[in-house]
């Protein structure tokens, strides 16, 4: 089973899924790029400072809450919304565990994390989502 854990300022994953052979397993997968789009984002779109280990059957992301970026907490609280959301799916394989140990309802998981976004939307100004004109859409690519 892979566990969540959510504390203070860290995320740690441990554990393997085993809802598929080696290589297979969907339920890891999810979880693993869920976890390394975070580490890749706080990386490539914030300027916050954090440590991150990303290994096999294990990852740990370290940040200073205090310290974070709106657009770092946005990804984190997403980071959580997916995690939630693989959990509701395969709740024999994946459990999050907040900072008190306890395990929370997943309706409640995605309705905090969803909290947290339309708080910080409250706070920014539509202009800072205006998207530049002069630059081509490109369309995304499909995995």
């Amino acid at each position: 089973m892979i566990q969540v854990k959510r504390k203070r300022g860290r995320i740690e994953i441990d554990g393997h899924a085993g809802a598929g052979p080696y290589g297979h397993d969907v339920v890891c997968a999810a979880i693993s790029a869920l976890v390394q789009t975070l580490a890749c984002s706080l990386e490539e779109l914030t300027g916050d400072e954090f440590y991150s280990d990303l290994r096999q059957g294990f990852a740990v992301i370290e940040y200073n809450e205090g310290q974070m970026s709106r657009s770092g907490r946005i990804l984190i609280e997403s980071f959580f919304v997916g995690v939630y959301g693989v959990a509701s799916a395969a709740p024999d394989n994946v459990v999050v565990i907040e900072g008190n140990g306890a395990e929370p309802n997943i309706p409640g998981g995605i309705d905090k994390a969803a909290r947290t976004i339309r708080e910080d939307q409250e706070e920014t100004h539509e202009e800072d989502y205006q998207r530049d004109e002069t630059l081509p859409l490109q369309p995304a690519a499909v995995c």
